[in-house]
Order: structure tokens, then sequence, then C-alpha cells
């Protein structure tokens, strides 16, 4: 979905919609220009980098955290 679609979806939804389509100010351009840097501004096209599960990073299996902690005892 594109920046504006997050933008009325998240704070306008469904009454913000029809009113910019019943009074024509959904189709100029400026509109469509802010509400896009709107959801820029928001981050709201951005899936958030999630990274790998912590089971699936190397040495993270109990000892290896105990040894980081507390060093190795020999």
């Amino acid at each position: 979905m594109t920046n504006v679609g997050h933008v009325f979806d998240q704070f306008g939804g469904k009454d913000l919609r029809l009113a910019l389509a019943e009074t024509g100010a959904g189709n100029h351009p400026q509109i469509i220009r802010a509400f896009n840097a709107i959801g820029k501004a928001l981050g709201a096209a951005q899936t958030p980098d999630k990274g790998k599960p912590a089971s699936e990073l190397k040495g993270n299996s109990f000892e290896d955290i105990a040894r980081r902690r507390y060093g190795s005892n020999s």
C-alpha cells in the first residue's frame, strides 16, 4: 500500500475518503502530495527490519550466553 493509503487508513478512514471524493479535493495533486509527505514523515509504508529471531543467531545456546556473561572456567 502507498504512503497515502496508510495515512487514510490510520487517520481518516472511510469518512475522510468519502469527503475528499465528494468535494473532488482528493483528485487535487497538492492534496495527494501532502498525504504522501505525511506518510513518508510517519514512515507509514516502510516495514521495520525485524532481523533474525534470537534462536537463529550464532552462539546463542545457554552455554554460550553463560560463557559471555561469566567467562570461561578453564
